[in-house]
């Protein structure tokens, strides 16, 4: 689960920079 939700955010993270901090937000969290 947690796999394939980091391959769809590699895709959206491209075009949202929003997400893309979100993204890295989660990976910085335990």
């Amino acid at each position: 689960m947690l796999v394939a939700t980091l391959q769809q955010n590699k895709q959206l993270r491209l075009r949202s920079p929003t997400l893309n901090s979100f993204y890295t937000y989660m990976r910085a969290s335990p």
